[in-house]
């Protein structure tokens, strides 16, 4: 599985520097309301109290 991704990223940043669209990729130019990050923080707070640590210890 480490090859065909790897393969694949390579392939995608060679698109995007031959085509050098790394500024779009890298930027966007309409800026995003504050508000919306909400959205990243309450994903990653649900991952956190979602994982149960406890059994994570427990696998070898």
């Amino acid at each position: 599985m480490l090859i065909p991704l790897s393969l694949a990223l390579i392939f995608t940043y060679g698109v995007v520097a031959a085509l050098g669209w790394w500024r779009p990729v890298m930027k966007d130019d309409r800026p995003v309301n504050r508000w919306v990050w909400i959205v990243p923080a309450i994903l990653l707070v649900a991952i956190a109290l979602g994982i149960d640590y406890s059994a994570l210890s427990e696998k070898g």
